[in-house]
């Protein structure tokens, strides 16, 4: 039974404001307003063995998982480590040529408390 509409949420005072229709009655007695029951971990217990058994073989074939947790810079066409990756005049063309070199193992982006992971094909 759904409790309503999330209509805003104050991460500084921990309030959640839900919008109710009348015609909905009385709010549950028990209400939960994150995502359902845990998720089954079989895939990815699965998955750590794989890449374990990977890493003790001596191969490469996760190089996304690799460069995640060992927190690698990333890797960017016709860029010179230790160089400025956006610099000149022009921040926002130089910015968009870096975003389009990128060699995508791995880019991790953060804001605020919340990261996404985006793999793509290795072109090393």
């Amino acid at each position: 039974m759904a409790a309503g509409t999330i209509e805003d949420i104050d991460e500084e005072n921990l309030v959640v404001s839900i919008k109710r229709g009348v015609k909905s009655g009385p709010l549950p007695a028990h209400l939960n307003v994150g995502p359902g029951g845990p998720i089954n971990s079989d895939a990815l217990r699965e998955a750590i063995y794989r890449f374990a058994e990977d890493v003790l073989a001596g191969k490469n074939s996760y190089a996304a998982v690799r460069d995640i947790l060992s927190k690698a810079l990333p890797r960017i066409h016709r860029h010179r480590e230790g160089t400025a990756i956006a610099a000149g005049n022009d921040l926002l063309a130089a910015t968009t040529e870096a975003v389009a070199g990128l060699i995508l193992r791995a880019v991790v982006l953060r804001a605020d408390m919340y990261e996404t992971f985006l793999t793509g094909k290795d072109e090393n």
